[in-house]
């Protein structure tokens, strides 16, 4: 578990629902405050992934199943969803994250995060118990 200003998700799903698919299956993930960490995106599909943690942390959309911890409405968003730069979000704590990083993000990055390929299933189907 992290600390004070840290983030956890643990288990988590959640739908993608303009493709009636899964954006995370079983998603777990633990970041510790004070430190910037970059999620790779290379495919569309790991963008969606990455995208749906924005929407987890800010509150935008809460999990089907699973657990999240340090989401925050006081949370700050930089750069533009649909853009094709670098997106930025900063929480209370001084944990960043960033999708879409620059070349000189991902040199100064603490950390750097692949998430899971989603499986191409309905949304329908497969859901956890």
């Amino acid at each position: 578990m992290t600390g004070a200003g840290g983030v956890e998700l643990t288990g988590v799903w959640l739908d993608d629902r303009r493709r009636c698919r899964w954006a995370l299956t079983g998603v777990d993930l633990s970041l510790d405050p004070g430190t910037l960490v970059v999620i790779e995106a290379d495919t569309e599909d790991e963008e969606i992934a990455a995208e749906a943690v924005f929407d987890l942390l800010t509150y935008r959309r809460l999990p089907v199943a699973g657990t999240v911890v340090g989401a925050s409405r006081d949370a700050v968003e930089i750069g533009s969803p649909c853009g094709e730069g670098e997106r930025r979000l900063c929480l209370p704590g001084g944990l960043e994250i960033v999708v879409r990083a620059s070349s000189a993000t991902r040199l100064a990055a603490s950390r750097t995060v692949r998430l899971p390929n989603s499986p191409f299933v309905n949304a329908q189907a497969g859901m956890p118990a």
